[in-house]
């Protein structure tokens, strides 16, 4: 399998923040940082000397009472420079919610912001670039919320129409900024609904069956940069 030499790396991280994250969200911010830094040192392996890479954090936080269950970034600069210290600022400000009522998280209407981002535009086929999204959760999606200012659980039709117009847009079936050939979906989840079978049935998606990514080990991590780095999978 070939490596294909992307010029523009978009990463967006999508962050559950609920409150039983509080144990696992300071790995998760070392995670990310390291993961940014690592794709820069590779590159002169695979990449263009040109090679930028941006990164764009959107969370969500499945408490009842939270006005505001999900936050969403613009893209910042990350190397070769960064223009700014805002998205260290972001990272590092992360903190999990508050206990109390919960529903299910808010993950499908986050996953439909990231897979609406602004991405770098593509030539041609798209190979010069990447659009990732990475997903980071302790908890899979049995329910979930349709719209930040919503407060009941929607159906089960409501679910499916949400959930396939996501998939819809990250298969290509409709048009949309992401691009195919650039587009990687990574997931740091446990292995339950809906994130197995999205492991299973969508394009160029893989999981690490886990709380959030806790206990992942070095080659493990080498493997999910692999992943970013080669041909669709």
């Amino acid at each position: 399998m070939g490596y294909w030499p992307a010029r523009h790396y978009d990463i967006v991280f999508c962050i559950d923040v609920s409150f039983s994250m509080a144990s696992r969200l300071d790995a998760v911010k070392k995670f990310i940082t390291e993961f940014a830094a690592s794709l820069w040192q590779v590159f002169p392996e695979y990449c263009k000397s040109e090679s930028e890479i941006r990164g764009r954090v959107v969370t969500f936080d499945r408490c009842l009472t939270n006005s505001k269950p999900v936050y969403s970034s613009s893209f910042l600069t990350l190397f070769p420079r960064a223009r700014s210290s805002d998205f260290s600022h972001i990272i590092s400000g992360l903190s999990a919610g508050e206990p109390g009522e919960e529903v299910a998280e808010n993950v499908l209407q986050a996953l439909s912001i990231c897979v609406d981002s602004d991405w770098v535009g593509v030539k041609g086929t798209g190979e010069w670039d990447r659009h990732i999204v990475v997903v980071f959760t302790d908890a899979g999606t049995p329910h979930v919320l349709i719209g930040a200012e919503s407060r009941q659980v929607p159906t089960t039709s409501e679910k499916s129409v949400l959930f396939e117009s996501i998939r819809a847009r990250w298969d290509g079936r409709v048009d949309s900024k992401l691009h195919q050939y650039s587009k990687r979906l990574v997931l740091f989840t446990p292995d339950t609904t809906p994130w197995k079978e999205m492991a299973d049935s969508w394009s160029d998606t893989v999981m690490l069956p886990s709380s959030a990514g806790e206990g992942m080990t070095p080659s493990e991590f080498r493997t999910i940069l692999d992943v970013c780095l080669i041909a669709p999978l």
